[in-house]
């Protein structure tokens, strides 16, 4: 005998229990399920079944470069350590009874035991942290005032050890008891001119003969406010 039948649009499952009819579905389909628990087909060896296509399996290269143990990343190996030695995440082999290495968080640079957490890719640098940035350009501004402190001999906004009665450097100008940048159009610093005052130039220091000059004049006016002998 029976239990029963199904209505229309249902049918009877392995466990006796009525089930809408499924219709399979493999549209566009070379592999994977049907939406009815069958398949619409299986890929060949060397390809992997997804979304419904076929792809080829791409060949896995190990890499253990720089590498004593630990995984190659094609599930295979690097190698063994022999004990007591164990394999850090860098793959290389430590004693743990007298160092233990740590690359948690890191990418790359030391892991403490002599050994290394990784290497950055071209282009990019390790930074004290541990992880790899973008190797950056240098900086055009302390570039240009590292190259006006060694090429002036002191910074650019005051005398900067400079010798007045030498000039200043090119570019420069003395102004207001300083060498300060020169304007494109003339003497005058950068920036303007200060409410007033001059350019000045260095002034030269006497000479031994002005002294002597000197001298020389004080004797004689000396001489005449005595007087003559027996005056």
């Amino acid at each position: 005998g029976t239990c029963g039948s199904c209505p229309a649009g249902q049918t009877c499952n392995a466990s006796g229990q009525c089930v809408p009819v499924c219709t399979p579905d493999c549209a566009g389909k070379q592999c994977g399920d049907d939406g009815c628990g069958g398949t619409c087909g299986s890929c060949a060896h060397g390809f992997f079944c997804q979304s419904g296509t076929c792809i080829e399996i791409q060949p896995c290269t190990p890499d253990c470069a720089g590498k004593e143990c630990g995984p190659d990343g094609c599930d295979g190996s690097c190698g063994v350590c022999p004990p007591p030695l164990e394999c850090s995440d860098a793959g290389q082999c430590y004693d743990p009874s007298v160092c233990s290495p740590s690359c948690a968080g890191k990418e790359c640079g030391p892991d403490g035991c002599g050994g290394s957490c990784g290497s950055c890719p071209p282009g990019a640098l390790c930074n004290a942290s541990g992880r790899c940035e973008a190797a950056g350009l240098p900086d055009a501004s302390s570039d240009a005032a590292s190259a006006g402190e060694s090429d002036a001999g002191g910074p650019p906004d005051g005398t900067g050890g400079w010798d007045p009665a030498a000039g200043c450097p090119p570019g420069y100008v003395w102004y207001y008891g300083k060498c300060q940048p020169a304007s494109s159009g003339g003497d005058e610093p950068s920036g303007g001119t200060p409410g007033g005052g001059c350019v000045a130039s260095p002034q030269a220091a006497p000479t031994p003969l002005w002294w002597t000059a000197m001298a020389a004049l004080g004797l004689a006016a000396f001489g005449r406010r005595r007087g003559p002998p027996g005056s």
